[in-house]
C-alpha cells in the first residue's frame, strides 16, 4: 500500500499533506499515519525506481480529530474566517453522522467547540490546529 500512495504522491506532487495523527482508537487512523508517513519518504527518494520521478513533499501535518487524541500536540494554528466557518457548519449539517443521527457522537457540536478552544490560546476568533512532524515550528497564518 505504502508504494501505491507514493505512485499517486509522485503523479500529483503535491506541496502539502495532511494526514491522520498516529495516536488514535480508530485502527484505519493508525494505519494511515503509518501508510502516508512511509509513502512521503518513498515518493522522495530518487533511488527507489517507480514509473514516475521521485518527489518530496516538504510540508506534512496531522490533522485535529476526536478519535486521534493520545500525544496529539498542535503546534500550527490557522484562522478562520467567519465566512469560511458558516460554510464549514452548512455543509457538515447535511450529513447524518456530522448530525450525531447514525453514531451518536455530536460531530457538528464537538468541532464547533474545538475550533474556539483551538483559537483561544493563540489570541483568534476560532482555528484549525494541526500537529506537525517532530522539530518543526510554531506557527500562526491564514494558510498552510
Amino acid at each position: 500500500m505504502k508504494y501505491q500512495v507514493a505512485d499517486i504522491i509522485r503523479e500529483i506532487k503535491p506541496n502539502i499533506i495532511i494526514t491522520h495523527w498516529k495516536g488514535s482508537i480508530h485502527i484505519d487512523h493508525s494505519n494511515t499515519f503509518d501508510i502516508v508517513n512511509d509513502a512521503r519518504f518513498y515518493a522522495g527518494l530518487k533511488t527507489i525506481e517507480r514509473d514516475l520521478p521521485a518527489h518530496w513533499v516538504g510540508k506534512l501535518y496531522y490533522a485535529d480529530n476526536w478519535e486521534d487524541p493520545y500525544d496529539f500536540n498542535p503546534e500550527v494554528f490557522i484562522d478562520i474566517p467567519d465566512e469560511a466557518y458558516e460554510t464549514w457548519v452548512k455543509a457538515m449539517n447535511v450529513y447524518a453522522y456530522a448530525r450525531g443521527e447514525t453514531y451518536g457522537f455530536p460531530f457538528i457540536e464537538y468541532y464547533k467547540a474545538l475550533t474556539i478552544v483551538r483559537g483561544a490560546p493563540v489570541n483568534l476568533k476560532r482555528a484549525q490546529a494541526f500537529a506537525v512532524p517532530r522539530g518543526a515550528l510554531n506557527r500562526v497564518g491564514q494558510h498552510l
